[in-house]
């Protein structure tokens, strides 16, 4: 039986529309909670999160992304604090509040399309660091 929540919406379809013409490729089934991307040439991974409000788009990035570099693209949240989530495989582990290690990155919240575009560039921009 296919999980409806796993097939993705027009508005995922775009944002892996867009990721594809930067060279990001969808890298396994979607999740019911992320979609998985990697760079082709240079192999930096990022999850774009499906459970946010309707509008609202959220990429997240490995804990070891220099954040500092993200901070000059407009329209972007950048948060200070990591999220945790089991499906994030690519990502190394770090302790939640439990008793196990959990995979967690920064989820960075894009204001529109353009803002996303920008993010995905610049991840793979010599400039970024690894990500």
């Amino acid at each position: 039986m296919t999980d409806d929540r796993k097939r993705l919406t027009a508005s995922e379809e775009r944002l892996v529309a867009l990721a594809d013409e930067r060279a990001f490729k969808v890298l396994r089934s979607p999740t019911v909670k992320y979609l998985e991307l990697e760079h082709a040439g240079q192999g930096q991974v990022g999850y774009v999160g499906r459970e946010t409000p309707q509008g609202t788009i959220s990429v997240l990035v490995s804990p070891e992304t220099d954040l500092g570099r993200l901070t000059s693209i407009p329209g972007l949240t950048i948060p200070d604090k990591f999220r945790f989530g089991a499906a994030m495989i690519k990502f190394p582990k770090g302790m939640n509040k439990g008793k196990e290690e959990s995979h967690d990155g920064y989820r960075i919240v894009c204001a529109d399309i353009t803002a996303y575009c920008r993010l995905l560039e610049r991840l793979v921009s010599e400039e970024c660091g690894p990500v």
